[in-house]
């Protein structure tokens, strides 16, 4: 069933477009090239060995629909990649994780590494969402409700924030080889579904909690990296 505001769809998804493609900037510390569309886990040897056809599910949004979440069938050249990182910088800082042969989970540069891609991803979808909301910001005599949007880039920038500290903290790692973080993986029977993400362990509950009694929110939420695919 189609969407009762096609006018509403129109913007969310043009402004959605626009704001994918111009947030291109390497994600690298102090490079400013810009960046291509690459895989946010290993094309070849990961996504090839569960695509059908060179094809996978994703999960996806239509605004023109009603109901517009739903899962939409994509090849397996444009599924699940983002603008992260020049050439230069994607080739030659993920190589232990794509073109190195098998990747050993018991290496503690390795794991990092996927932590670093699995924040750099969501960094970039924070990046794209704050200007698609604030190129929605650009059409008053379409949108109702500026409160609600101007909320959402605001909680946006807060989790930004928090995302900048780790993101620091990783480089650092990383650069220093201090091995500061805590990695662990467990081995499942094969599953074909993938899947890189960052789950905030405070609750819900927790985090208004905060907010009652102190007035503000959490200076910074507890985050975990979580990466799932075959192998």
């Amino acid at each position: 069933m189609r969407t009762e505001r096609p006018e509403l769809a129109k913007i969310f998804t043009e402004c959605a477009k626009k704001a994918r493609l111009t947030t291109n900037t390497c994600l690298f510390p102090g490079c400013d090239k810009e960046s291509i569309n690459s895989h946010i886990i290993q094309k070849n040897g990961i996504l090839s060995s569960i695509s059908e056809d060179r094809h996978l599910w994703e999960f996806n949004v239509d605004h023109f629909k009603k109901e517009y979440f739903l899962f939409k069938k994509t090849g397996i050249n444009e599924i699940y990649t983002f603008l992260g990182f020049c050439n230069e910088h994607d080739t030659n800082l993920f190589q232990k994780i794509e073109t190195q042969g098998e990747i050993n989970f018991d290496d503690y540069e390795s794991r990092a590494l996927f932590a670093l891609r699995t924040l750099c991803n969501e960094l970039w979808l924070k990046l794209v969402i704050k200007k698609q909301h604030q190129c929605i910001l650009n059409h008053p005599e379409t949108i109702s409700d500026e409160i609600f949007i101007n909320k959402v880039i605001e909680q946006g920038d807060i989790a930004l924030q928090d995302l900048k500290f780790f993101e620091d903290s990783l480089w650092n790692d990383l650069n220093n080889k201090t091995e500061s973080f805590v990695f662990e993986y467990r081995e499942f029977p094969k599953q074909e579904i993938c899947l890189n993400s960052i789950f905030t362990y405070d609750t819900s509950e927790e985090i208004l909690n905060h907010i009652k009694t102190f007035g503000t929110d959490k200076d910074r939420l507890v985050e975990i990296f979580v990466s799932f695919f075959h192998t």
